[in-house]
């Protein structure tokens, strides 16, 4: 009977553990490709301040199974660098860099969807998250997800992004 009910707990909260997993996973790539991107050995492979022109680089490249867009930044201070299309297992994003007073903003866009992401603070359509000493902000844009990631202070980040979606 003992095994029978370990039997049944284990497959009722295995999933569930597994996917919480998941979903941590899914920010720990964020993170690690903001310290990639960020690094200085890092090569952009487009570089712009006009975020039309790494927006038509971007849809032109026919390496995107998705057409993106650029956000424009430069209302709460942030100058774009230029992007570059990153490719990691079957996912493949639209990596804008953008930097600013405080620090760099790493933009991912990628096909898909933020089914899993797990709990975070929600402030309108965007979803909010501090994980080591990282700002990270995803946002559903119809077929495409969007992942903003920076070191910048918590405070500073929602205040820029509130400057640019109010």
């Amino acid at each position: 009977m003992g095994l029978a009910v370990a039997g049944l707990l284990t497959l009722l909260f295995l999933p569930r553990l597994l996917e919480e997993r998941g979903n941590e996973d899914f920010l720990q790539r964020a993170a690690q490709d903001y310290v990639t991107v960020t690094s200085p050995g890092f090569s952009l492979a487009f570089h712009a301040e006009d975020p039309q022109a790494l927006e038509a680089y971007f849809n032109q490249s026919g390496s995107l199974d998705f057409k993106t867009r650029v956000i424009d930044l430069r209302k709460p201070g942030y100058r774009l660098k230029g992007g570059t299309i990153l490719k990691r297992g079957e996912r493949v994003t639209a990596a804008t860099l953008y930097e600013g007073p405080e620090g760099y903003i790493l933009c991912h866009r990628f096909k898909g969807t933020l089914s899993l992401l797990p709990g975070g603070e929600r402030m309108g359509n965007h979803w909010i998250y501090t994980r080591r000493n990282l700002s990270i902000c995803f946002t559903q844009d119809e077929e495409v997800a969007c992942c903003l990631i920076t070191r910048i202070p918590r405070e500073t980040f929602v205040r820029d992004l509130a400057a640019v979606f109010p």
